[in-house]
């Protein structure tokens, strides 16, 4: 027999009691419904609260990643850190430039750190600048307000990190030259890399963007006559000028070479340059410690001017009427001293006296330890000498060196003993130097 579960009266087979109204499967159904809408919500709530835990984890985790990309004392820290540690690869990445035809590479990272390790106070001096300038930023928020345009290196927003944040960077403004070259063909390098060559006597070019830093310029230029080599250092960060002036080959120049004898060959530094007087009007270029000097055939005979060093000279002036004179006069004092010489070799010869011929030698050379013997055996083979006559076949002086070489004809009457005289040519070669008096003394004897 069934009761009613709430009030306890009897069901008689009925589901809903006749008394309370109470009926099992109905208010089980409810009760059901109860429980699932029940579950239900708790469900949503746990939903609820998850999705405000992942936005509040999210918030914490946007704040704290804000916090540390928007602190710009952080690439100041990373900057400082590269350069103490002379990391290239660490420097790199906290480097930036917003001109893409700025490679920054290996190796101008290594010039900018080798300048920092060169230059201690100006890194301490540029590290405060950092810092004041991020205390700036984070105090204003906004790089755009700080005022950089003279500062070669400065705190930049590079764009964005996880699309919200700021990417700080250590800003650079390149640098340039300013090229100037009056030698045309001469060739110009940066860090021993080919930079350009020089297509005129007028050359100018821009070189840039470089990275501040201290660059080695050198230039070479090669011509018929001479070789030149230059190297500069140029400080692109301790400058004077917002683009530094350089002049390659300033040492270099242009001159005007004249003379009497316009058909003359100029040779400069002792080669032959390929030019004639009369074209020289423009010659080189040329620095100051060449020699220009010029051949000119007179005669069948080489002269050669007098060297000139060209100095401070835009102007040379090769003269030939005194080189000639000189000639002239060394040709006559040189055949007067031969001839004298030959005819007292004779009286030397008949009176066994080296001194008749002693004040023509230079004391101790070849001609003079030789003729001493010579001298006294002849006389002692019982052999007579007259002179009769002396011809000058060539000569040659080089009034540089004061030196020379005669070659000479010379006839004798000679007598042995009692069998006779006989008439007897020689030919031989002297050489002779020029005192600083002006005379002429003999040095070698060959025969020719």
């Amino acid at each position: 027999m069934n009761y009613c579960s709430k009030c306890g009266a009897k069901l008689n087979g009925v589901e809903k009691c006749p008394n309370c109204g109470y009926g099992e499967g109905v208010n089980k159904e409810e009760t059901d419904n109860y429980k699932q809408d029940n579950y239900r919500g708790k469900n949503n709530n746990v939903i609820i609260w998850s999705v405000v835990g992942v936005i509040a984890a999210f918030l914490c985790l946007f704040l704290a990643l804000n916090k540390h990309y928007s602190d710009s004392s952080t690439v100041v820290t990373d900057f400082k850190t590269a350069v103490a540690s002379n990391d290239i690869q660490k420097l790199q990445k906290v480097l930036y430039c917003d001109d893409s035809r700025l490679e920054i590479n290996d190796k101008n990272s290594k010039l900018l750190l080798d300048y920092f390790k060169n230059n201690p106070s100006y890194l301490d001096k540029l590290m405060v600048q950092l810092q004041n300038e991020s205390r700036k930023i984070d105090a204003i928020g906004d790089r755009a307000t700080l005022d950089n345009n003279k500062e070669l290196f400065f705190i930049e927003n590079a764009g964005k990190t996880l699309l919200f944040f700021p990417k700080y960077r250590i800003g650079i403004r390149p640098v340039y030259i300013n090229l100037s070259c009056k030698v045309k063909d001469a060739i110009i390098k940066i860090d021993n890399e080919n930079c350009c060559k020089c297509n005129s006597e007028n050359f100018k070019k821009q070189v840039g963007p470089l990275l501040p830093a201290n660059y080695k310029i050198s230039a070479e230029y090669s011509s018929k006559f001479m070789k030149k080599s230059s190297n500069q250092n140029i400080d692109l960060i301790n400058k004077s000028q917002d683009v530094p002036e350089v002049e390659i080959f300033k040492d270099l120049k242009y001159i005007s070479v004249a003379s009497d004898d316009k058909n003359a060959e100029v040779y400069v530094n002792g080669k032959d340059t390929g030019v004639k007087v009369g074209n020289a009007s423009k010659l080189g270029p040329v620095d100051e410690n060449c020699v220009v000097y010029a051949v000119s055939n007179l005669q069948g005979k080489n002269l050669k001017s007098s060297d000139i060093k060209v100095g401070l000279n835009s102007e040379v002036y090769l003269d030939f009427s005194s080189i000639i004179s000189d000639e002239q006069n060394v040709k006559e004092n040189l055949s007067i001293l031969v001839r004298e010489y030959d005819a007292d070799f004779a009286y030397a010869v008949n009176y066994n006296n080296f001194g008749y011929i002693e004040g023509y030698l230079q004391p101790g050379s070849q001609i003079y330890n030789a003729q001493k013997k010579v001298i006294n055996d002849i006389y002692n083979a019982n052999i007579r000498e007259d002179f009769i006559n002396m011809e000058i076949l060539s000569y040659d002086f080089n009034p540089q060196t004061n030196e020379g070489t005669v070659v000479c004809s010379e006839i004798y009457d000679i007598t042995k003993g009692y069998s006779g005289t006989k008439t007897k040519q020689l030919k031989n070669t002297y050489k002779f130097i020029r005192k600083l008096d002006g005379s002429l003394l003999l040095t070698n004897i060959a025969d020719a």
